[in-house]
């Protein structure tokens, strides 16, 4: 799929869930694949998600709601409900704390609260709205930003860091997993914090001030000689580990 293709559909965060806007008048059939594929490239980021509306001068109701049915039918994710402002963990995340509370009940008399704690927080994907200047955010679970990230803002993540917008220059992500930007990337990354070499960092476009993955380094690029033709089509950037060096892919469409 172009990248063009792509532009047409954005997701936005909200307090009561995620947004898609539609942008521009597509076929509906179109639209589905797009949001589809747009979801199963960051599945595991939008676990447990809401989708609160979707926006659009020119899909009918009818659609909106049809889309929103295969959405939740296909995923785990949930649609928002104005009765139920209070629900944030869905049907599978219950029972999963369940299944955790009932295994940390029966080791108690071996751990201390402290420890009882930390396990607890694994548990959870942190949504952060908006990520300004100076905001710091320190999760053990994977960490979901729904907007930019201004500089001057850090995360640091036991686990995955999913940036639905741009990740600008002076930000600063730390994963011990994998970072993912829907956007442009100009900030500080390091994936594989603790040490894994199959990590990989993915973005638009890949332009850092330091990329690194586990315990490498990325040499600063040589001058892009690609023709602007060719960048038009980029769909994504990939960096990865490959003989202890970090190999930047390109995705351009057809």
């Amino acid at each position: 799929m172009k990248n063009s293709e792509y532009e047409k559909i954005e997701f936005k965060g909200s307090k009561k869930g995620i947004i898609i806007d539609l942008k521009d008048e597509k076929d509906y059939d179109f639209i589905v694949k797009s949001v589809i594929s747009k979801i199963e490239s960051s599945k595991s980021f939008f676990e447990g998600a809401k989708i609160y509306k979707i926006e659009s001068e020119f899909l009918p109701e009818e659609n909106k709601d049809n889309l929103k049915k295969l959405i939740t039918t296909k995923f785990n994710i949930d649609i928002y409900n104005p009765e139920d402002e209070k629900y944030k963990i869905n049907k599978k995340q219950k029972d999963d704390i369940k299944i955790q509370e009932n295994k940390l009940i029966e080791e108690s008399s071996k751990k201390s609260e402290d420890d009882i704690s930390i396990e607890m927080k694994k548990i959870y994907t942190k949504y952060i709205s908006k990520m300004r200047s100076g905001d710091f955010i320190e999760s053990d679970g994977n960490v979901v930003v729904m907007s930019d990230m201004n500089s001057g803002s850090k995360i640091v993540s036991g686990k995955d860091i999913l940036i639905m917008g741009n990740m600008n220059v002076g930000a600063k992500a730390v994963a011990a997993g994998n970072v993912v930007v829907f956007g442009n990337l100009f900030g500080f990354v390091h994936a594989g914090s603790d040490g894994d070499k199959s990590s990989y960092i993915a973005a638009k476009n890949l332009s850092p001030t330091i990329l690194q993955i586990a315990d490498v380094i990325a040499e600063a690029p040589e001058e892009n000689e690609i023709s602007d033709e060719v960048n038009d089509k980029v769909e994504s950037e990939i960096a990865f580990i490959s003989e202890n060096r970090i190999i930047l892919e390109t995705q351009i469409g057809k």
